[in-house]
């Protein structure tokens, strides 16, 4: 089993939200766009993996978890219970794993082994589940093909032998299986970082040829769902490895590069991983440094591997370069669909504000009024003093006004 896939046991909802102004509404639908963090995902993976004398991979995996609260459809908090690593098995590349150990880094607190539930759609908050399933791990084979929950299992011990003699039997699902790894945890709503380390020995990892010994080791596998902030990995050779009579290529979507001490370490990380992309290392280094290896080979593979590795180095970097002219232009179109748009909004903004203007004639009339200048004078008075010409009456002037005529 290649540890590395973490899952919990809901599918992730990712909700996305835009914005913008009332001018730029649609150019925001297509460029401000952000979504929300997933329910599960890494802060950070870390490996130290030992390369044993004959072969096998001692790994010890650091597990950062990032556990968001969750709610069903009635709104009601569903705790997290078990967080399970699970992956595909190919007995051609591996014979088995022991050693398997779970530890509760937050706490200190070494996991004791159990059986799994019948079916993953029973893992429900039961009765003293702190005193009975918390703090536990399990191993299990997964029945079926479809790694979405539900899901049946058969139980697998601690050391899970992928054989003819043990339960957990890949060689009769054609050569190919799906274990799952889990481990149960206290109820908990939520959790900015829960850490876990994880150690296990994969056996039959590395091929012994006349001229070298290899192995292919992946941490990530295509089928993992889950998001990837950071992963960091150090991988310890045997000794007698140095950075001589060793070689190592590391495959990712990212052409990351894997650095090599002068013992042979190997060192390598990765940022920002999306689900779905994989990352594998192959390693390829003296044969007379192992001992015992269990998987071997007569014929020589030296020159095959340094060839098949040039080829692939030489394609990644043509599809590297091919993407680096393709991605700016297929950025193009929606580009100038933005810019044509922002104008189309402009003219009709001032097309808008200039049919709203009055553009007409003004017409202003002015007639003399029809009164005597004596009237006049007395109205003049009244308006700036409030007080009426005396000899006038009761009503002021303006008020005998006659009929104003039509202007001619």
């Amino acid at each position: 089993m290649v540890p590395g896939v973490l899952e919990c046991l809901q599918i992730h909802q990712v909700r996305c939200r835009c914005r913008g102004d009332a001018l730029l509404a649609a150019v925001a639908v297509f460029f401000i766009k952000r979504p929300t963090d997933p329910d599960f995902f890494y802060t950070s993976l870390g490996y130290d993996v030992q390369v044993l004398d004959n072969g096998d991979l001692h790994i010890g995996q650091t597990i950062d978890a990032h556990l968001n609260r969750r709610e069903d459809s009635a709104g009601n908090v569903q705790p997290w219970l078990v967080l399970f690593q699970r992956d595909k098995i190919d007995v051609a590349k591996i014979k088995g794993i022991s050693r398997v150990s779970v530890m509760g880094l937050d706490a200190h607190l070494q996991y004791r082994e159990t059986a799994p539930f019948s079916s993953t759609s029973e893992v429900q908050l039961l009765p003293f589940w702190d005193q009975l399933r918390a703090d536990t791990w399990y191993m299990a084979k997964v029945n079926g093909n479809s790694p979405p929950p539900p899901c049946r299992y058969d139980t697998a011990g601690g050391t899970a032998r992928i054989g003819k003699q043990v339960q957990t039997n890949c060689s009769e699902s054609g050569g190919f299986c799906t274990l799952e790894l889990g481990w149960y945890i206290q109820p908990i709503d939520s959790a900015e970082h829960r850490r876990f380390l994880v150690d296990m020995i994969l056996h039959g990892v590395t091929t012994a040829y006349k001229d070298a010994a290899t192995f292919t080791w992946e941490p990530v596998g295509r089928n993992n769902k889950t998001r990837i902030d950071s992963l960091n990995a150090v991988v310890h050779m045997p000794a007698g490895v140095n950075e001589y009579n060793s070689r190592a290529w590391l495959h990712n979507e990212d052409n990351s590069e894997v650095e090599q001490d002068q013992d042979g370490t190997l060192r390598f990380s990765v940022q920002h991983m999306k689900p779905g992309q994989d990352l594998d290392l192959v390693s390829m280094f003296d044969v007379a440094t192992t001992n015992a290896v269990e998987r071997r080979d007569e014929g020589r593979a030296k020159d095959t591997i340094f060839k098949d590795e040039t080829s692939a180095f030489e394609e990644s970097r043509r599809r590297e370069k091919t993407l680096a002219v393709i991605r700016p232009a297929s950025g193009v179109p929606a580009i100038l669909f933005a810019l044509i748009l922002v104008v189309v909004l402009l003219r009709l903004a001032f097309t808008t504000y200039r049919d709203s203007r009055y553009r007409g004639q003004v017409i202003y009339y002015r007639d003399s009024p029809n009164t005597s200048p004596a009237s006049a004078e007395a109205s003049t008075t009244f308006w700036r003093t409030g007080r009426r010409t005396p000899g006038t009456g009761s009503r002021p002037p303006c008020c005998h006004w006659p009929q104003r005529k039509s202007s001619p």
